[in-house]
């Protein structure tokens, strides 16, 4: 349990630095039109913050086995907590990119990444109770 533990904090941690790293860049321009552009960078920030809500997920009840049913409560606390922990890194992600050059803060932002630390969520669980397909069990096993 402890290996299990230091792993996914581990991983949470990377990620979070990368996500860090990229948000500390003046600007990143790749080239498209403006609206492009746009879809490309919210997309971005949307897969960025499923994986974190994915890894999130893992971490948090990922270790031990759980049934929905008898556990509801405790489930439903563990995803707000989940939810709230990824939603806190990206208002604070959105707070440091107003201190970085050429970058400012968006509140539509903070909404975009809470998208994709649901869709971390969603597929946490799905990947726990044994919804997904083969293909992606195998390479999401622990």
């Amino acid at each position: 349990m402890i290996k299990y533990y230091t792993k996914y904090t581990i991983f949470i941690f990377v990620w979070l630095a990368i996500i860090w790293f990229l948000s500390d860049q003046s600007s990143i321009n790749i080239g498209l039109t403006n609206y492009s552009d746009l879809i490309i960078k919210k997309s971005g920030h949307i897969f960025v913050y499923t994986i974190l809500g994915l890894l999130l997920t893992k971490a948090f009840i990922g270790f031990r086995y759980w049934s929905i049913p008898k556990e509801r409560i405790n489930l439903v606390g563990l995803i707000l907590l989940i939810f709230v922990t990824g939603l806190i890194f990206a208002a604070l992600d959105e707070l440091h990119q107003l201190t970085v050059l050429g970058r400012h803060g968006n509140p539509v932002d903070v909404f975009i990444d809470s998208l994709g630390i649901i869709a971390g969520i969603i597929w946490g669980i799905r990947h726990k109770t044994g919804q997904l397909r083969h293909s992606w069990k195998t390479l999401l096993t622990k």
